[in-house]
């Protein structure tokens, strides 16, 4: 059985904690197996937490937040009883292991590149489907993603099918990209019960400067800070090797263009590298849910306006 690690040249897998609880909210965390869920319920009466596990197969959420995760954003069991009394899922994050095909893909669900080194000699593995056609896609955008020169506007030019041009985004795109997420209900969905309060804050910076952006005269690209055309880079790839869209947006190409385009969006806003990093990390968790991307690209023919400007935008006239 083969073994693909992520980064892919075999460095270190690092990951450094926020303390934010990020992982915790706005996501339907497992609870496997009978032991698991009798050990999880055994915890929860003794902390006071009534009926902690829901449907008999994962912890409840409370506003969109796990039911133990504290005020402070910490987990109340890893605090109370250690690490290892968590649902396995959440002992082994942020190291993912999953099946695909005949392989394993290892890697850390993207937050930032320091930290101490993550391993997990008794890793779970979690087969994750994708449709077969969508394959050979999923393998050349990765493949883009690895090359030495990678950054996000050929990354997504390459999703446009335009020819390369440095880092230059696909024509219009920063126009079409302001012009939509300006439409969109962002504020909306990030007030909804099932977001938690992770997301909103991480996306503060975009938060504030999206309102003051001119889709007639965009932010320029690409940014100035190395660190953060690496780590958008790194981020989307991650994201695609990891598949941690893939049982919401099968669709590739759609992933790829959300994460990426995030990424965009948010280098604009934050010129800082762990502002970047935070402000990316919430966005791919707010589109790991259908609440907001499927507003933003309601449709196929949204995503294809929004890559490569064909037809009118969503909800014109």
């Amino acid at each position: 059985m083969l073994t693909h690690l992520s980064p892919p040249r075999r460095e270190a897998l690092r990951h450094s904690c926020l303390a934010c609880g990020g992982a915790c909210q706005a996501v339907v965390v497992p609870v496997i197996g009978a032991e698991e869920r009798a050990r999880i319920e055994s915890l929860g009466a003794q902390l006071g937490v009534p009926e902690p596990v829901v449907n008999g197969r994962q912890l409840r959420m409370v506003g969109g937040r796990c039911v133990f995760l504290g005020e402070d954003e910490l987990c109340r069991l890893h605090g109370a009883f250690g690490s290892a009394s968590k649902p396995a899922v959440c002992s082994q994050f942020p190291l993912l292991v999953l099946r695909v095909g005949e392989s394993l893909r290892v890697g850390i669900d993207p937050t930032w590149r320091d930290g101490p080194p993550v391993s997990s000699p008794g890793a779970m593995t979690m087969p994750v489907p994708l449709d077969p056609s969508q394959e050979p896609i999923e393998s050349r955008l990765i493949s883009v993603l690895e090359s030495e020169d990678a950054g996000l506007g050929m990354f997504l030019r390459a999703v446009a099918g335009e020819p390369q041009d440095g880092d230059k985004l696909p024509t219009g795109f920063a126009t079409r990209l302001i012009t939509a997420m300006q439409a969109s209900p962002l504020e909306e969905i990030l007030h909804k019960e099932g977001v938690g309060r992770a997301i909103p804050g991480a996306l503060a910076p975009l938060r504030a400067a999206l309102p003051t952006w001119s889709a007639e005269a965009p932010p320029p690209w690409p940014p100035e800070n190395p660190e953060i055309i690496a780590w958008g880079v790194e981020s989307v790839r991650r994201t695609l090797f990891l598949r941690t869209q893939a049982a919401q947006l099968p669709v590739v190409a759609g992933v790829a263009l959300l994460a990426a385009a995030g990424g965009v969006a948010c280098a604009w806003a934050c010129p800082e590298p762990k502002d970047y990093a935070r402000a990316l990390a919430g966005w791919l968790r707010l589109c790991r849910t259908p609440m907001y991307w499927a507003r933003l690209m309601p449709t196929s023919a949204a995503m294809h306006w929004l890559i490569r400007g064909v037809g009118e935008a969503p909800g014109a006239a």
